[in-house]
């Protein structure tokens, strides 16, 4: 990859219908983006989003038009899966780029909403190399390792087994089961809110990952900028958090530098 500008953002938390104000903050943001050229979601973009052969649950489909107007005016949009992200697609390779790696069955194998306006869809991860560093994109829960209730739950919703159920589970049973666990899944905050010691990222969950070559992991999830050193058994390298989109905050990555910027909402 090319020294380009990149605009990272993770827990956008975009609610379906139309929202004035969200929608617009979104159109404002990816105008602002289209200096970059390249934008990466790290999860958790939709407050709730659960796709069944193309159809998903909740009216997105104002927000997928800002998308595709923007993705038509040049801007390159990747997306990884957040916990919120349920079911995006089922793991085929389509024109637009790889989709979610999931099952593939035969009576659910149309292109996913988002890959057809143009987004490439991810997977859990996304890597790439810019000036020599190494980068791994993420949500970052997965490496919250302490929050056992989460890890569980995580696992039951989006594990595989999850994945090859919901393709016969009716779309009015998910949206029951989305309402049953909002208590557990907190509605977007503020950048500044406290953090409990179970709910951080866990130096030894990431620690592969720099083993394997990564120079900088950047993530999302806890909805606050923060950023410090792993070190692994064999290298060192760099986590970068970045704050929640739905605080206002985002991330813009050039010359190995992650600047956190605010949102323009004038």
């Amino acid at each position: 990859m090319s020294n380009m500008k990149i605009i990272l953002a993770a827990d956008m938390h975009l609610k379906p219908g139309v929202y004035n104000e969200q929608n617009k903050a979104l159109e404002i943001f990816l105008d602002e983006c289209m200096e970059g050229g390249k934008l990466i979601l790290l999860g958790d973009t939709f407050n709730c989003w659960f796709e069944k052969k193309g159809k998903y649950v909740g009216d997105y489909k104002d927000i997928l038009g800002i998308f595709k107007q923007a993705v038509k005016a040049g801007l390159e949009v990747s997306m990884v899966c957040g916990n919120r992200d349920f079911a995006f697609s089922r793991g085929r390779v389509t024109p637009l780029g790889t989709e979610y790696q999931g099952f593939t069955l035969p009576m659910n194998n149309s292109y996913s909403a988002l890959s057809e306006i143009g987004v490439h869809l991810e997977g859990w991860a996304c890597e790439f190399e810019q000036n020599g560093i190494k980068y791994h994109c993420s949500h970052g829960d997965m490496y919250c390792t302490d929050n056992v209730w989460h890890q569980l739950l995580r696992y039951l919703l989006m594990g595989n087994p999850a994945r090859y159920l919901s393709t016969f589970v009716p779309r009015l049973f998910v949206n029951m089961i989305f309402k049953a666990f909002r208590a557990y899944y907190r509605e977007a905050r503020s950048n500044n809110y406290t953090i409990y010691d179970y709910l951080l990222i866990k130096d030894e969950a990431l620690v592969p990952i720099i083993n394997s070559g990564v120079d900088h992991i950047i993530c999302g999830h806890l909805h606050q900028h923060m950023s410090r050193e792993i070190l692994g058994s064999e290298r060192a390298g760099i986590l970068t958090v970045l704050p929640c989109w739905a605080g206002g905050g985002y991330g813009v990555l050039e010359n190995q530098l992650i600047e956190i910027k605010n949102i323009s909402y004038s």
